[in-house]
């Protein structure tokens, strides 16, 4: 497989896993710390959430166009539309 051949496609992945290790991570580092001050995440949360978010959207929905293994990107879009509802919580809650 040649790598220009899906390359949106894994640009959207690789920031939509990074998005889930970013919250998630360090949602559990505040969880196995309770004593600090964990306030000073959500704001990287919040930069985490749109940059990440909707930069793996966009990138997805270009690879649905651009790239020519479109299962990859439709992989992706599923995945960074999901991001939405996995990643949510720890800013809402």
């Amino acid at each position: 497989m040649n790598c220009r051949s899906v390359r949106f496609g894994c640009g959207s992945l690789a920031l939509s896993l990074a998005e889930i290790l970013i919250i998630w991570g360090g949602v559990a580092t505040g969880s196995l710390f309770p004593q600090h001050n964990w306030q000073w995440l959500g704001s990287v949360f919040t930069y985490t959430f749109v940059v990440a978010g909707l930069g793996s959207l966009v990138l997805a929905l270009v690879g649905l166009v651009r790239d020519n293994r479109r299962s990859l990107a439709i992989a992706a879009t599923i995945l960074a539309l999901a991001n939405f509802g996995i990643c949510a919580p720890p800013l809402t809650g």
